[in-house]
C-alpha cells in the first residue's frame, strides 16, 4: 500500500515564475541500501520527492524521516552549516515540499530508523541536492555613484543586489534616466551615458535584469553634467551720453553652467580692431572715458567655470555731443569804417558736428550779437574737414559794427550740446573822416599876431588827437608850396592836444611859443593871412582829417604889440545848468523803463484770478462806446441756467422760459450774474497733477513754469526713429459730443521742440493747425517757424520731410498747405494745413470777430475730411488765445443744435483739461462777441453762386416781411459800434 503527503514549511512566500517547467533528477542509492530509488523533481516550483524501499526490509523499517535544509542561496556561497528540517513519514513514497525559496539549492535527506542493528547508517539513508526554480530579483542595485561626467554626458557605477535577491542567473542591467523615452542596457556595472545637455540635472535609476525579469528599479538619484560655455547673451541695449555708454543685456539662455563674469569688447571699428575690453560680473555696465559724438561698437560675451562663450552680435551707438573747442586761427582780413572782415577755421576738436557759429562783439560792456551763422545740409556725406574749410574758412564782413571803436570779438561753435568756449581778440574798426569843425573866429589882431577862438569838437567816429593851425600867407604866394594830400593850405603854425581844448579857447598866433614841437613864428606886419584850423584822428597808424577856414584879415601896420596868451571863458555856470538837465532827463528816461518793464513783467506773471489787464468790464468799455453786449442776452441768475440770444426776434428759441441746463426753473430771487461774475468765479490756477512736466529732462521744453501740461490729458508721444522722449506740452481738449476733438499746444520755440511738434502732428494724424501768434510780438519771440519757405523746396526735420506747396494770404490770415511724410517705409505722403491768424494782439482781442469767424469757416471746410482728427490749436503758451477759439468754435456746434449754452460750463471743462485756459476777462467776453456775431449775422459769405445768392437773398423773409438783403442791412445799422470821438480826434482839429 502507497501513501502520499505534503509538508508545509514555516518560510515566507515567494513568488513563482509564471512558466516554470517540471524537472526531475534521480539519485542512485548506495550498493546495500535499503532504497531502491530516490529522485527529486520540481515541479510547478515544488519540489516533490519520490522513494521506494527494498521490500525485504519492510519489516525493519521502524520509522522513515525526511530532512532538508538550504546548502546554497542562488549564486551566493555554500552554508557551512546548514539548518535542517525534519519531518516524520509514515507509509508513503513520496512527499512534495512546498513554499520553497525560489532559486536555492536544498539537500534533501531521507532517514530510516530500524531496530535492526547490523544494517548500517550508510544504508539507511539517501540524500540529494536540488535547486528551486529562477524568480523575478527582489532586490535593487546598490550604491549608485557618479564616476565621471563632462558637459554633455556623465558615468555612473553600481554594485549588485544581495545574491539571496537576485532571483536568477545574471542577464543584464537596465538604466532608466528621465528625459529619455529609451532605457540604456549594459552588461558592466557602470555606464556612461552621452547626449545630454549641458549643466542639466537628470535623474537615474538602474534594475537587476535575470533571465525570469527585471527586479525593482533602484532608488532615483539625481546627477547634474558638468558645465559647459555659455551662450552669446541677448537683447543687448546700448544707451550713450556724452563720455560714457550704458551697456544692458539679458542673462545667456541657455547659461550652461553657473555666470561668473562677463567680458564687454568694444571699439570705434566694426571689426574691433585695438578693441578695450570691460569685466564686469553685472548685466548693467557704464564704459566710461569714450569720445563725445563717437561711433561705438560694443558686443558682450559670458563666462562659466568651462570658459567664455561666443560674443554676441554687435551693437552700436554714438554717444552724445558735448561742447565744441573754440574755433581756430580767429583773424581779422579786413576792417573799414563800418565794417569787420572775419576769418576762422573749425575748431581742432569738435565733439560733434558743428552746425552755427555765434559771433559777439562786445562794447563799453556792452553786447551785440551779430550773426548765428548755420550750416546749411550739415548732414552731407562729405569730409568734416573739407565741409568745415569750404564754408567757413573764408572771410564773413559785419557790417554793425560802429566806426572808430575797439571791439572784443569772440567766435564760437556750436553743437546739439551748446556753445562751446569761444575764441576772442580785440581790433578796432576804422575811424571815419571827421566832419569839419566850427571855423575859427578872430578875436582881434596886432601888427605880428592874430587872437582867434577855438571851439572844442566832439568825435564820435574815432578818437580826437590833434588840433592843428595853419597859417598861409596870401601876400608871399605860400600857397604856390607843394602841401600833403588832405592839409590846408599854408604851414603848420600850432599843434594843439584835445585836453588843451576842453572849452571855446583863444590862442594867439604869431606869439613865438612852440606847441608840441611846433614854432608859433610871428606873423609879418602888412600880409594877408588865411587861418585854417584842422583836427585830426589817427588810429592804428591812419591819421584823417578835416578843416575849417577863417575868413581873410588884414594885419595891421601901425598898431602896437599887444600879445595875447590863449586864454578860455568861464562857462561855470551854463555847463552845471547843462549838467542838471542831462541828469533830469536821464532819471526820467529810467522812471519810463522801469514802469515799461514792470509792466510787462507783470503780463509774465504766474496767473491769479485777474480780471483784465485794466480793471473791470465797464472800464474796459466804457471810453470805446456804448457797446454793452449783456444786453443782446438773456438774464441768469444761476451759473447752472444756460445763456441764448434775445435779439432780433427770429433768433430767440420757441421756448423763451429761463430753464437751466436740467430743466429746473431757477429762482430770480438772486442779483442777476455778468459776464465779469461768470469769469470771476470760475476755478483758477492748477486744478490737476503735472508731475510728468516737473521731471528735469522735460523742464527745458516748457516755455513758463506756471503753464504744463495736466498728466491726465496730455498728449504722449510713442518712441520713434526721432526720439525715445514722450513729452510735449499739449493736452488734448474734449468738444462738443467729441472726445479728444482738440489738442491745445505751447508754440515750439527752438529745435527740440520743433520736432517733437511734429511728432505729435505725425502720430495723432493732424491735418488741419491753427496757429493764434505772430512770430514775434513786442520784440519777443513767441513762435519759432516750423515750416518752410515756398523758395525752400523739400526740408527736413528729423527724419519728416515737409515741402510748402501752397500760400493763400488774406488780410487777417494766412494758409499754408504742406506735404509731410516721414522716411518711415511705410508711410504716405500726407497734406497738413496751417491757418495762421495775425491780427489777435498779444494782450487783447480782435477788434472785430468777423475775420476769426471766416477763418473758422475754411478750417471746418478743410478739417471736414479728416473728420476723425484732433484740430490742433496753439498760440504763444496755449491756455489764452487757444482756448478762446477753442470754445468758440466748440459752443457755436452746440449752439446750433441746442440754441443755448453755457459758456461759464465750458470754460470751466476747459480748465479741467488744460490749465488756465482763456486766462483774460477780455478773452472771455470776446468769445459772447464772436458767438452773437456768427448767429446774428449768419453766414454772408459767397462764392462763385453769387448770382443764386443775390436772388435768395432778395426773396421776402416772411417772419420780417422785409427782403432777406434788408434785413442784413438793418442788422449793421443796428449792431454796428459807435465812433468815440476818441478815435477820429484828428477830425475835429481846426482848420487854420
Amino acid at each position: 500500500m502507497s501513501y502520499s503527503g505534503c509538508a508545509f514549511l514555516e518560510q515566507e512566500p515567494t513568488t513563482s515564475a509564471p512558466n516554470d517547467q517540471s524537472t526531475t533528477t534521480p539519485f542512485k542509492p548506495p550498493v546495500g541500501s535499503l532504497f531502491t530509488s530516490y529522485r527529486l523533481s520540481v515541479v510547478n516550483g515544488s519540489v516533490q520527492v519520490d522513494w521506494s524501499i527494498d521490500s525485504n526490509y519492510d519489516d525493519v523499517v521502524d520509522s522513515l524521516a525526511l530532512s532538508f535544509a538550504i546548502i546554497r542561496y542562488g549564486e551566493c556561497d555554500r552554508e557551512t552549516n546548514p539548518v535542517y528540517s525534519s519531518l516524520p513519514l509514515s507509509n508513503t513514497t513520496s512527499y512534495t515540499l512546498n513554499s520553497l525559496i525560489k532559486w536555492t539549492t536544498y539537500n534533501v535527506r531521507l532517514v530510516i530508523t530500524s531496530s535492526q542493528q547490523n544494517i548500517s547508517d550508510v544504508h539507511k539513508q539517501v540524500e540529494g541536492e536540488i535547486t528551486t526554480p529562477e524568480t523575478e530579483p527582489s532586490g535593487f542595485v546598490k550604491s549608485v555613484s557618479e564616476i565621471a561626467k563632462t558637459s554633455s554626458s556623465f558615468t555612473v557605477s553600481w554594485n549588485d543586489p544581495d545574491c539571496k535577491q537576485k532571483g536568477g542567473a545574471f542577464l543584464r542591467y537596465d538604466v532608466v534616466v528621465s528625459g529619455f523615452s529609451q532605457n540604456f542596457s549594459t552588461t558592466d556595472r557602470f555606464k556612461q551615458i552621452t547626449g545630454l545637455q549641458t549643466y542639466t540635472d537628470y535623474n537615474v535609476q538602474i534594475a537587476y535584469v535575470n533571465n525570469i525579469g527585471a527586479g525593482p528599479l533602484s532608488p532615483m538619484q539625481s546627477f547634474k553634467t558638468g558645465e559647459g560655455l555659455p551662450a552669446a547673451p541677448t537683447t543687448l541695449m546700448l544707451t550713450p551720453s556724452i563720455r560714457s555708454i550704458t551697456v544692458s543685456f539679458s542673462i545667456p539662455s541657455p547659461a550652461n553652467g553657473i555666470i561668473i563674469a562677463y567680458d564687454i569688447a568694444y571699439s570705434e571699428a566694426a571689426n574691433f580692431i585695438d578693441r578695450l575690453q570691460k569685466p564686469s560680473t553685472s548685466t548693467n555696465v557704464m564704459l566710461a572715458d569714450l569720445s563725445p559724438a563717437t561711433l561705438y561698437f560694443v558686443k558682450v560675451r559670458a563666462r562659466t567655470g568651462a570658459g567664455y562663450g561666443n560674443y554676441s552680435s554687435h551693437q552700436s551707438t554714438v554717444t552724445q555731443e558735448d561742447y565744441p573747442d573754440a574755433p581756430t586761427s580767429l583773424a581779422v582780413t579786413f576792417r573799414n569804417e563800418s565794417c569787420l572782415g572775419l576769418s576762422w577755421r573749425a575748431p581742432i576738436v569738435t565733439n560733434g558736428i558743428v552746425s552755427s557759429y555765434l559771433v559777439i562783439l562786445n562794447l563799453n560792456d556792452s553786447v551785440s550779437i551779430l550773426q548765428d551763422y548755420f550750416l546749411p545740409g550739415h548732414n552731407s556725406s562729405q569730409s568734416r574737414i573739407e565741409y568745415y574749410d569750404r564754408r567757413f574758412n573764408k572771410i564773413h564782413t559785419f557790417v554793425f559794427a560802429q566806426p572808430g571803436r575797439r571791439y572784443q570779438i569772440k567766435v564760437a561753435a556750436k553743437t546739439s550740446r551748446g556753445f562751446g568756449d569761444p575764441d576772442h581778440m580785440f581790433e578796432y574798426t576804422e575811424q571815419s573822416t571827421p566832419t569839419s569843425p566850427p571855423a575859427p573866429k578872430k578875436i582881434r589882431s596886432t601888427a605880428t599876431t592874430i587872437v582867434i577862438s577855438i571851439d572844442p569838437v566832439i568825435l564820435t567816429t574815432g578818437p580826437l588827437t590833434a588840433y592843428v593851425i595853419y597859417v598861409h600867407d596870401l601876400t608871399v604866394g605860400s600857397g604856390k608850396r607843394k602841401r600833403a594830400v588832405g592839409n590846408p593850405p599854408g604851414v603848420e603854425t600850432a599843434i594843439l592836444l584835445p585836453n588843451e581844448v576842453l572849452t571855446t579857447t583863444f590862442f594867439t598866433i604869431g606869439d613865438e611859443k612852440i606847441y608840441n614841437s611846433i614854432q608859433n613864428n610871428p606873423l609879418v606886419s602888412g600880409h594877408q593871412y588865411d587861418v585854417y584850423l584842422q583836427i585830426r584822428s589817427t588810429l592804428l597808424s591812419v591819421t584823417k582829417s578835416s578843416y575849417s577856414k577863417m575868413v581873410l584879415i588884414p594885419t595891421p601896420s601901425t598898431l602896437a604889440p599887444n600879445p595875447v596868451v590863449a586864454a578860455s571863458t568861464d562857462y561855470t555856470g551854463v555847463i552845471i545848468a547843462i549838467i542838471v538837465i542831462i541828469i533830469l532827463i536821464i532819471i526820467a528816461i529810467v522812471v519810463i523803463c522801469v514802469l515799461y518793464w514792470y509792466n510787462r513783467r507783470r503780463s509774465y506773471a504766474p496767473y491769479a484770478a485777474h480780471t483784465d489787464d485794466k480793471g473791470t468790464y465797464d472800464s474796459m468799455y466804457s471810453h470805446v462806446d456804448d457797446y454793452d453786449p449783456h444786453k443782446y442776452w438773456n438774464t441768469i441768475y444761476s451759473h447752472r441756467e444756460s445763456r441764448y440770444i434775445i435779439a432780433g426776434r427770429n433768433l430767440i428759441p420757441p421756448d423763451r422760459s429761463n430753464f437751466d441746463m436740467n430743466g429746473v426753473v431757477e429762482s430770480n430771487m438772486n442779483p442777476p450774474i455778468t459776464f465779469q461774475q461768470e469769469f470771476h468765479d470760475l476755478p483758477h490756477g492748477r486744478l490737476a497733477s503735472w508731475n510728468v512736466a516737473l521731471k528735469p529732462r522735460n523742464q527745458r521744453k516748457n516755455r513758463f513754469p506756471h503753464l504744463l501740461p495736466y498728466d491726465h490729458s496730455r498728449v504722449v508721444l510713442r518712441e520713434d526713429d526721432n526720439s525715445g522722449d514722450d513729452y510735449i506740452n499739449a493736452n488734448f481738449i474734449h468738444g462738443y459730443h467729441k472726445q479728444n476733438a482738440y489738442i491745445a499746444a505751447q508754440s515750439p520755440f527752438d529745435e527740440e521742440t520743433v520736432l517733437d511738434f511734429w511728432r505729435m502732428i505725425n502720430q495723432t494724424n493732424v491735418s488741419v493747425i491753427v496757429m493764434i501768434t505772430n512770430i514775434i510780438e513786442d520784440n519777443i519771440v513767441k513762435c519759432t517757424k516750423y515750416w518752410p519757405d515756398q523758395n525752400q523746396g523739400k526740408v527736413t526735420y528729423g527724419n519728416f520731410f515737409l515741402e510748402l506747396i501752397d500760400t493763400q494770404e488774406f488780410a487777417s490770415y494766412v494758409i499754408r498747405t504742406m506735404k509731410f511724410k516721414s522716411n518711415n517705409t511705410y508711410s504716405t505722403t500726407r497734406v497738413v494745413h496751417i491757418f495762421d491768424f495775425c491780427s489777435w494782439p498779444d494782450h487783447g482781442v480782435p477788434d472785430d470777430p468777423i475775420p476769426l469767424l471766416e477763418m473758422r469757416f475754411k478750417v471746418k471746410e478743410y478739417n471736414s475730411d479728416t473728420p476723425a482728427s484732433p484740430l490742433l490749436v496753439h498760440c504763444g503758451t496755449g491756455v489764452g488765445r487757444t482756448g478762446a477759439y477753442i470754445a468758440i468754435d466748440s459752443l457755436l456746434e452746440q449752439y446750433d443744435r441746442e440754441g443755448r449754452i453755457s459758456i461759464s460750463a465750458f470754460v470751466r471743462r476747459l480748465r479741467k483739461d488744460r490749465v488756465q485756459m482763456v486766462r483774460t476777462i477780455k478773452q472771455y467776453i470776446f468769445i459772447y462777441d464772436a458767438i452773437f456775431e456768427a448767429k446774428h449775422a449768419g453766414h454772408t459769405r459767397t462764392g462763385l453762386d453769387l448770382k443764386e445768392k443775390y436772388h435768395l437773398l432778395t426773396r421776402k423773409n416772411p417772419k420780417t416781411k422785409h427782403s432777406y438783403l434788408r434785413d442784413q442791412f438793418e442788422c449793421l445799422c443796428n449792431f454796428t459800434r459807435k465812433l468815440h470821438s476818441a478815435n477820429c480826434s484828428d477830425a475835429y482839429l481846426l482848420i487854420i
